[in-house]
């Protein structure tokens, strides 16, 4: 089955299963209107899913879009059937420094790691090519030989740029920073309205380009 049609599948297969608990929420639709609140959104994460096993090891770092990604863009699926076997730890909001705390937390990391982290500027943005390359070294500490580190995109916002800037300073070595800004300018349709997140389409897109960057780095013996 080609990516486009497992994607398609799996999104029919969500549609069937929203479907079928429209009877189970419409009394709590209707509460929550007859309250005049809004649920609030809770930061999503992987790290408490058990991880994909079948496959090479590849850990993947990331922020909201990373995780839009994995919801909306079969991220998890794609990269299996790519022959990886992934650990996605994504969560809304996030910055570079709670990268650098997530990584502290593991004795060790696969030899390959994906980071999509910088969207957010952190609470000081100026450090951010100083935390990047810290980052960059802690996983090698731990055992990441390639770091995949696609920048945010850097048109419509002068920060996301500079980190952009900052994080291509630093490819070399282990570091690849693949460029993400180029192929989502080429789509313009898939950036959201607020201008930092992505359609489903965008999301889709995405996970395309990180599984066609990693296709290189997966052994074939």
């Amino acid at each position: 089955m080609t990516p486009v049609s497992f994607r398609r599948a799996r999104r029919l297969q969500r549609l069937v299963a929203a479907l079928a608990l429209l009877p189970l929420a419409a009394p709590l639709v209707l509460t929550a209107c007859g309250e005049g609140g809004d649920a609030a959104r809770e930061p999503v994460s992987d790290a408490a899913a058990d991880p994909i096993t079948d496959g090479v090891p590849v850990l993947v770092i990331g922020d909201s879009l990373t995780n839009g990604a994995r919801l909306s863009g079969d991220l998890g699926p794609a990269l299996a059937g790519a022959g990886w076997a992934p650990e996605i730890v994504a969560e809304d909001g996030r910055t570079v420094e709670w990268g650098l705390d997530q990584v502290d937390r593991r004795a060790t990391v696969p030899a390959v790691v994906v980071v999509g982290l910088g969207t957010n500027p952190g609470t000081e943005p100026e450090a951010f090519p100083e935390r990047a390359a810290e980052l960059v070294a802690r996983l090698e500490s731990k055992g990441a030989s390639t770091v995949v580190w696609w920048p945010p995109d850097n048109a419509l916002d002068t920060g996301r740029a500079r980190r952009a800037e900052a994080l291509r300073s630093l490819a070399r070595g282990s570091l690849v920073v693949p460029d993400w800004p180029a192929e989502l300018a080429a789509h313009p349709e898939w950036l959201d309205p607020d201008s930092v997140h992505y359609t489903d389409d965008g999301y889709a897109g995405l996970t395309d380009f990180l599984v066609a960057q990693l296709a290189a780095l997966r052994p074939t013996g």
